[in-house]
């Protein structure tokens, strides 16, 4: 079956292409390599300035988006040029959760690129589960007092003001506080990861927030929606890395010769090229239908819509880990050791694949998850 895009989603691919395509040279990626931040602000300021984070929100949220169509579009232009612009950070955990959690004063102040949150969640013990966290909020005569250690928080060293889950008391339901990044209790250890970006293990200790610090008491539903829409935001990220590194391995072939002929005159390799172009038609196709799944709970906002949604999505993640696995590895044989140098594009296309696959969930967890609900609904 054909699937077209509208006129709209059309123009938002080619819009981000033509931006991505020239912003994104050697030299600029050397520069984020020794910059502090992990990503150019330039580039990030001009994104906010084109309004592309108006792609993430839905029209009644104050953007012009904000379906799967849009995530799906605009994550795989970020991919096909491995940009560490923070649009999963700022963008979905930030502005996205925002908008979610009615926050218009928020969202406004992120879509005009003054300010940026991100969420602080998954902790060392979570292994990917939304309800496993140990953090606690004490309550206090003037609020709360928050103790507890989130893991791998992108975004963190670059944001001002962080949502942060805990359970309060007793309670088993996960609340959202939404507290400074410079607080007295509040400390960030950083690393750079392969693929460039930047995270952060958030340490709280002891830290004293107003009543009105706490957004949300039972954040669960939220969370779930918001986490199903990072998924297919890095599956969409992975797989625009993928059809760059296919891109390059097939120009490659044609270039490099041995007994004096090009490398793709040779069949097996032809099937090997071939064997690419299949896979990630089906991982292409898979977005799709998770894509389309997502949008279709968002307008119904129906229960029954979103199980379908996740189990679409995590069968894409699961799927986007798998051809990742492949892409790379035969990209890079194909290639030999020029595939890897610093200097070569293709490497970093490999790293991001890889490092997307551990986020909210790997290829394992995710193929876990897709027999677990597609169980449950049998029952």
């Amino acid at each position: 079956m054909e699937f077209n895009y509208s006129d709209e989603h059309r123009m938002l691919g080619e819009t981000l292409n033509r931006f991505f395509a020239e912003k994104y040279t050697s030299q600029l990626r050397e520069s984020i390599e020794n910059s502090a931040q992990g990503y150019n602000l330039d580039v990030w300021n001009e994104l906010c300035e084109l309004g592309m984070l108006g792609a993430l929100l839905t029209e009644q949220q104050g953007g012009f988006g904000g379906m799967g169509e849009d995530i799906n579009i605009l994550f795989q232009e970020l991919g096909k040029v491995a940009a560490n612009e923070p649009l999963l950070s700022a963008g979905i955990l930030g502005l996205r959760l925002a908008a979610e959690l009615k926050q218009e004063s928020l969202v406004d102040e992120i879509m005009q690129g003054d300010k940026q949150i991100t969420l602080a969640h998954f902790e060392p013990e979570s292994r990917y589960e939304i309800d496993v966290i140990k953090s606690q909020a004490t309550p206090t005569e003037k609020g709360f007092r928050i103790n507890g250690k989130k893991s791998m928080v992108y975004g963190a060293e670059n944001c001002d003001q962080f949502f942060i889950s805990a359970k309060i008391g007793d309670s088993k339901k996960i609340a959202i506080f939404l507290i400074k990044k410079i607080v007295k209790g509040l400390t960030l250890s950083t690393r750079k990861l392969n693929d460039g970006k930047i995270v952060s293990d958030v340490l709280m200790s002891n830290i004293e927030v107003s009543s009105s610090s706490l957004i949300l008491d039972d954040a669960f539903d939220i969370l779930q929606k918001l986490f199903s829409l990072a998924c297919l935001a890095l599956s969409a990220e992975a797989l625009g890395a993928m059809k760059s590194s296919k891109n390059l391995t097939v120009e490659y072939m044609k270039e490099r010769k041995q007994f004096s002929r090009p490398l793709s005159a040779f069949q097996v390799i032809q099937h090997r090229c071939v064997e690419m172009v299949i896979e990630i038609e089906q991982l292409d196709a898979s977005l799709i239908q998770a894509a389309n799944d997502i949008s279709f709970a968002i307008h119904s906002n129906q229960n029954d819509d979103w199980k379908q949604a996740f189990i679409s999505t995590a069968s894409a993640k699961y799927l986007s880990g798998v051809t990742g696995k492949l892409i790379s590895e035969e990209s890079v044989q194909l290639h030999g050791g020029i595939g890897m140098t610093w200097e070569y594009p293709l490497g970093h296309f490999v790293k991001r694949i890889i490092m997307n696959n551990h986020q909210f969930g790997d290829s394992d967890y995710h193929l876990k998850q897709h027999i677990k609900m597609l169980k449950a609904e049998l029952v």
